[in-house]
């Protein structure tokens, strides 16, 4: 379904989604403030009715006789004043509704809303408030006519059978009349509200386009004879269809990017599958060749290396994107436990020590002799720990150095890999832990790596309630710091 405000066509938020209208009172708040006019006109009339009395009483008493002249000038006069408060009355009572009135729909905009729940509600708020016994607000079709979007005071389901009609030009004056019943719209009112009911018609203008009519009904005149308050509660009106309308394009773009960002992960969860299975085959096959040395010429031997290190790569690749997906889709949870964080990093410092020395880089640990116990998750800490020496092992040229070390800082465990690569700017050091994201350096050859280990890493230390971040190093180069709880005394 679409609806068109601002001159922008729609696509409707569904309904139930949104929250409902506000309550109202009982009472509308104009009729309240009619009663306290009426009641104050009362007061006024029984004070002036005791003044009046209370001088014929003295002048009786003084005089023993009342003189007509005398008695006239002071009914009169009583009068005179009583028609002088009750205008004043009347006045402040006008303003006052025009005030109600004018501070209603204002109220529409506090909670966002779809176009059909921001007619309704602005309909519900005008007839608590009393401006009106019945209403509906039409929007434009892209057709150029207008079909009833919301109702007050209709019988239930007559919009969804109402006769279309042409809207009014824009900067059309509003019309208010009283209606014999003829008009399609007003027939349903004519045992509801009056048989010959008050009725103004305001157009919806926005943007100097016609976006749709409101209309109110009541049994008597009252405020709809104030052209210039129609006139500004449609302005009203209309600046709130606009703001609904731009809510359902945020909220229709943000369901399709939220589609989309569904589809790309399940897309890249099946590559990844996909892609896993002939690299199990491919590896073995690489294994099997490598077992038969003897048969191997030195060109073959390199080209089975290199086949090797392609797999190994195109794995870690594979299983930072299936980690990544997991972590975005809520589907990785963390098994918190103790946990003795040297010998994780360690072991770490094992399995990597090959690389570093194929590169002829200098790692060292910097730990202490004692165990240091977080809370963490074995698995994830682990990858955490292999993904940011991997990160150090790459950035750093041949011949640099990598340091590792942790301590207990306070009620955290902290871990540092300091590299002496050429570091990272200060504007990058918040994006690198985003997906796909490469620092660029003009002139600098390419870095291998799939710009997914530091995103990975990120979600796998929050998902143990830590914090990671980067900063510049002791040799320029970036110190990567990892914040974990700690877990009771250490040993």
């Amino acid at each position: 379904m679409s609806r068109r405000a601002g001159g922008r066509a729609i696509d409707a938020i569904p309904g139930g989604e949104l929250a409902a209208a506000p309550p109202h009172g009982d009472v509308p708040v104009l009729a309240r403030i009619r009663r306290r006019a009426v009641r104050l006109r009362v007061l006024v009339a029984v004070a002036l009715v005791a003044i009046v009395a209370a001088q014929l009483a003295v002048a009786w008493a003084r005089f023993g006789t009342l003189d007509a002249g005398f008695v006239i000038v002071i009914v009169g006069l009583g009068i005179v004043l009583f028609y002088t408060a009750s205008g004043w009355i009347g006045t402040v009572t006008r303003e006052r509704q025009r005030h109600a009135a004018m501070s209603v729909l204002p109220g529409v905009l506090l909670v966002p809303r779809s176009i059909e729940e921001t007619a309704q509600a602005s309909l519900q708020l005008l007839a608590a408030t009393g401006v009106a016994d019945a209403g509906l607000i039409a929007i434009a079709q892209d057709g150029g006519e207008a079909t009833p979007t919301a109702t007050a005071g209709y019988p239930a389901g007559w919009a969804d059978s109402a006769p279309p009609i042409s809207l009014p030009r824009p900067g059309s004056a509003p019309l208010v009349a009283r209606d014999e019943g003829r008009h399609p719209w007003v027939l349903p009112l004519t045992r509801r509200v009056a048989e010959r009911p008050w009725v103004a018609r305001v157009p919806l203008v926005s943007g100097g386009e016609s976006i749709g009519l409101l209309m109110l009904a009541a049994r008597q005149q009252g405020l709809l004879a104030d052209r210039p308050l129609l006139a500004a509660l449609a302005e009203q009106l209309a600046g709130a269809l606009d703001h609904a309308a731009l809510y359902e394009a945020a909220y229709a773009r943000e369901r399709n990017l939220e589609e989309l960002d569904t589809r790309r992960r399940e897309f890249m969860a099946a590559i990844s599958h996909e892609i896993r299975t002939p690299l199990t085959s491919i590896r073995a096959f690489a294994e099997l060749l490598a077992l038969d040395e003897e048969s191997l010429g030195e060109t073959a031997e390199q080209l089975v290396a290199s086949l090797g290190q392609g797999v190994d790569r195109l794995s870690g690749l594979v299983n930072d994107l299936l980690d990544l997906g997991k972590v975005q889709d809520g589907q990785m949870e963390a098994d918190l436990a103790p946990l003795d964080v040297t010998r994780v990093l360690r072991e770490g410092e094992n399995l990597l020590r090959p690389a570093f020395m194929l590169r002829q880089q200098a790692l060292e640990l910097d730990l202490p002799e004692t165990r240091l116990t977080a809370l963490a998750d074995r698995r994830h800490l682990e990858q955490v720990v292999l993904n940011l020496l991997s990160n150090a092992n790459r950035h750093t040229p041949t011949e640099g150095a990598v340091t590792v070390r942790a301590w207990r800082d306070g009620d955290f465990v902290r871990i540092e890999v300091e590299d002496s690569g050429p570091g990272i700017a200060a504007a990058d050091r918040e994006r690198v832990f985003e997906p796909y994201y490469r620092v660029q350096r003009p002139g600098a050859p390419a870095v291998p790596g799939s710009g997914l280990g530091l995103a990975v890493a990120r979600r796998l230390v929050e998902l143990q309630h830590g914090h990671i971040w980067v900063e510049e190093g002791d040799t320029r180069g970036a110190r990567f710091c990892v914040e974990l709880p700690a877990s009771g005394a250490q040993e």
